[in-house]
């Protein structure tokens, strides 16, 4: 009986021993996360920054390509009607852009629901890795918005 006692109490004790050993090699993995996605998280805060400077230029230019087409309508404009079939043709390409840029915005909520789902398990290589998709996912948008922020400079010289 008291041999069958010891064991158990052992047994016990070496599996609290395991738990906690479990637990302090979490906590320094959890602290690498952090660390990791601080880094990898200003560098997405500064390509949003970006982006959003992006944004509001071509709408500007947006806006303009607006007032270009309701002068046009009134018929106080000095823009050939030619000009505008170039506008207006470049145009289309925005357009298709700003499709593929929905598409991507789709998988960027994918990849931020995929780390808070891996937080969440304390998976914490796989949220890593959804940051890092999630920060290639914005320099593609970024390449796209400028390359419609290039669209809009031609639109704006055509009309000008």
């Amino acid at each position: 009986m008291k041999k069958l006692t010891t064991a158990l109490f052992t047994a016990a004790f070496l599996g609290c021993m395991t738990m906690t050993s479990f637990a302090a090699q979490a906590s320094p993995e959890a602290k690498e996360y952090r660390e990791s996605a601080s880094e990898i998280k200003d560098e997405l805060s500064e390509l949003n920054a970006q982006i959003k400077a992006v944004q509001k230029e071509n709408k500007s230019y947006q806006a303009e390509l607006k007032e270009a087409r309701k002068a046009r309508k009134e018929g106080s404009t000095t823009v050939e009607k030619e000009d505008f079939k170039k506008a207006a043709e470049l145009n289309k390409k925005i357009k298709e852009l700003r499709v593929s840029l929905k598409s991507s915005s789709a998988e960027l909520k994918n990849e931020r629901a995929s780390v808070k789902e891996n937080k969440k398990q304390k998976n914490y290589d796989e949220a890593l890795e959804s940051l890092e998709a999630q920060n290639g996912i914005q320099k593609e948008r970024l390449e796209k918005l400028n390359e419609i922020n290039d669209i809009w400079e031609e639109i704006h010289a055509v009309l000008n």
